[in-house]
């Protein structure tokens, strides 16, 4: 049986075909012509096996007793996730094969990648990409001068490239809480000097809908399946002043707030500059919904005038955001429109469809395959 969009159907008969060519033994399958989707999915009895082979190698050593390796208990809740938010749940034609982050683009979802362990991280869609990069963290004070700079807990980072951050298991949750839009999570974090923590969270909508902040027109967005969001979370600080001491010569430095300083590489030649524009164009039609808000110490406040503030410094394009001092955390999170984007190449895809009749895969088998089932799925081009 094939999965051809999304129903079942028969094969056609004498497929699938196995064959011996050369050295090689070939599975053939067969795929009919569809419009978005056909998966074939055999399964393996590793687990029987293994069971026999237990029972044969060692007597006194049944299949219970052998060890594994359980998976690590994945979060029921994104716990920085604003609880204010007001997600409304609309009908989604969201794929049952969806994707898991850190993946490439496949046929019509959003492409994620992580770049190293800085936090850099890829976004793509078939035909455009996104990169985004912690650039550097500076906590300042009233007049926005860099403080804590000097002595053996800095509390700046002048770059990140080769700051390492920590990942965890990815796992998926409704945003905002209970009645959000479900989403596929990444959360990763690195430790500043030792005075705080700057957490990345990564969220893939798999589930249409829309969000906001205060209510506000310019505060909710909607959302479409494969839309990317991010969120920059800083937490546990010790503020200058505050929990530590600073000084520069004999002066006692106080901290008021942390600038944060973001590069966002499109495929647009454009330099993103100014601060009024809720949307900014990255390119490939992809758009970066902007917030004038964050979400500090369990409440919602707007972030100072004139912030997040865009600039270009040499090759970098950067995005400044301002955070006030905070007890206890403090989080930004933009929005980008990857999921409308990809509906869009799809269209654009239909219309340049050449109108194969069918599509014949040879897969060659060959050293030991792992357990579990082998899915092979096609996707409409």
């Amino acid at each position: 049986m094939l999965y051809c969009d999304n129903e079942w159907i028969p094969m056609e008969s004498g497929y699938p075909l196995f064959t011996v060519q050369g050295s090689k033994q070939l599975w053939t399958i067969r795929f009919p012509r569809f419009n978005s989707s056909c998966t074939y999915d055999p399964l393996l009895n590793s687990g029987a096996v293994l069971a026999e082979e237990a029972a044969t190698s060692s007597p006194s050593l049944l299949p219970s007793d052998l060890a594994s390796q359980q998976p690590s208990e994945l979060p029921t809740a994104i716990a920085s996730s604003p609880p204010s938010l007001r997600p409304t749940v609309l009908a989604s034609d969201s794929p049952s094969l969806s994707m898991a982050p850190s993946s490439s683009p496949t046929a019509y979802e959003v492409g994620f990648d992580i770049l190293g362990q800085s936090g850099k991280f890829k976004v793509s869609t078939r035909r455009s990409n996104v990169t985004v990069a912690i650039d550097s963290l500076h906590e300042i004070d009233a007049n926005g001068d860099p403080v804590g700079t000097s002595g053996s807990s800095k509390h700046s980072i002048q770059t990140f490239a080769s700051q390492e951050f920590v990942f965890d298991n990815p796992y998926e949750s409704p945003y905002g809480g209970e009645g959000g839009p479900m989403t596929s999570i990444l959360p990763f974090a690195s430790s500043v000097s030792d005075i705080g923590t700057i957490q990345v969270e990564t969220f893939i909508f798999k589930e249409d809908g829309s969000i906001t902040t205060d209510g506000s027109p310019e505060e909710t967005a909607n959302i479409a399946v494969n839309d990317f969001k991010f969120n920059v979370k800083l937490s546990d600080w010790s503020f200058c002043g505050v929990g530590v001491d600073c000084k520069k010569g004999q002066a006692f430095e106080t901290g008021d707030g942390i600038l944060v300083n973001i590069e966002i590489k499109g495929t647009s030649d454009d330099n993103l500059v100014g601060s009024g524009l809720r949307s900014y164009e990255l390119g490939g039609g992809i758009e970066m919904f902007v917030s004038k808000m964050l979400f500090c110490d369990g409440e919602w406040i707007h972030m100072e005038s004139g912030y997040p503030l865009f600039a270009v410094q040499g090759s970098k394009q950067l995005m400044t955001v301002k955070v006030p001092r905070f007890n206890s955390s403090c989080i930004y999170d933009p929005l980008l429109n990857t999921g409308a984007v990809l509906k869009e190449e799809a269209a654009a895809d239909n219309d340049e469809d050449d109108g194969d009749d069918d599509t014949s895969g040879a897969l060659e088998l060959s050293g030991r395959l792992g357990p579990h089932h082998l899915i092979v799925a096609l996707f409409a081009t």
